[in-house]
């Protein structure tokens, strides 16, 4: 592992509280709409996920996309489910495996809260240009797999 310097080890510092407070300023921007929803954060993230994706996804996917624990996923689709707006069933290719899709009134949901997040996701990335957008997410596609390769 190659030594630092001061300069460099300033600006990682510099760089890691950043993104700290721009994920809790992005977060706190969308909790009121978020609870206008009536649900939680974590169910949220998992309808816009089931919705981007297009596809019923396994509980290990979920866990995957939501960087989650198996146990707290598990309460999350279990409270998505006495809402109505998902399932759990078999995979048709492997028993073992539980999908978890959107139900109608889950797809519905989800649609309506992926429009209003749009809209705020507009705002919010509103200061930056397509080709920052697209080399922010390049760069952080690169740390998240140095993050998982590495912890």
């Amino acid at each position: 592992m190659r030594k630092l310097d001061d300069d460099e080890s300033d600006l990682n510092v510099s760089l890691m509280i950043e993104i700290s407070m721009f994920n809790k300023l992005v977060t706190a921007a969308f909790m009121p709409k978020i609870r206008k929803s009536g649900l939680t954060l974590p169910q949220v993230h998992v309808l816009m996920i089931l919705f981007r994706e297009k596809r019923p996804l396994t509980v290990s996917e979920l866990i995957e996309f939501t960087i989650s624990t198996s146990g707290n996923t598990d309460v999350v689709v279990n409270n998505l489910i006495k809402a109505g707006l998902v399932l759990k069933k078999k995979d048709k290719t492997d028993k073992r495996k539980r999908l978890v899709e959107l139900t109608e009134a889950g797809l519905e949901k989800a649609s309506k809260e992926y429009k209003d997040y749009m809209v705020s996701v507009v705002k919010v990335l509103s200061p930056s240009s397509t080709a920052q957008k697209q080399e922010l997410f390049s760069e952080f596609k690169k740390l998240n797999k140095g993050i998982r390769e590495n912890f």
